[in-house]
């Protein structure tokens, strides 16, 4: 079996079923198996999740045992989850590649005018939106990506409690 069904197998297991202690033993697998696979990566987060392993930063590096109250705000906490939507990511990049691309060109553009003050200024003006068009359309899908990735955090934080 491969890491991507092992992966696909322990997390229906883990969240749709609510078998965790299988699903842990299936992360553990891919994590001796697979180590350097993307879903030893992503076992790692769901092991964590599954032991409860949400711990204060400085805690974790420490070494030190929780003494401080338990409740301490959510945004102390530190809670590892699987990188999702890798396509949507490769979107993202591309639009603000090719505002950069489209910026490198008006300026050409821009200078090659020659004089002519119309196409200076309608190079300037055209460029200058289509850059920031770009660009806000890149931002705005790592955005809806941001927003759901700490909605995950958030549930499985409170999951914890």
């Amino acid at each position: 079996m491969n890491p991507s069904e092992l992966y696909k197998q322990a997390y229906n297991l883990h969240y749709k079923e609510g078998k965790s202690e299988e699903a842990l033993t299936l992360y553990n697998q891919i994590l001796n198996e697979f180590p350097s696979s993307k879903e030893a990566t992503y076992s790692k987060s769901q092991i964590s999740n599954i032991e409860g392993n949400v711990q204060k930063p400085k805690e974790k590096q420490q070494g030190h045992q929780e003494t401080e109250r338990q409740d301490t705000e959510l945004s102390e906490y530190q809670v590892l989850v699987e990188e999702r939507y890798p396509t949507l990511r490769f979107i993202a990049s591309m639009y603000k590649g090719l505002a950069i691309l489209v910026g490198v060109i008006v300026i050409i553009t821009m200078f090659r005018s020659n004089d002519n003050i119309v196409l200076f200024f309608g190079s300037l003006v055209l460029g200058a939106i289509g850059v920031i068009t770009l660009l806000a359309m890149s931002e705005g899908i790592r955005v809806f990506i941001d927003i759901e990735e700490n909605t995950r955090k958030f549930t499985l934080q409170q999951s914890k409690k």
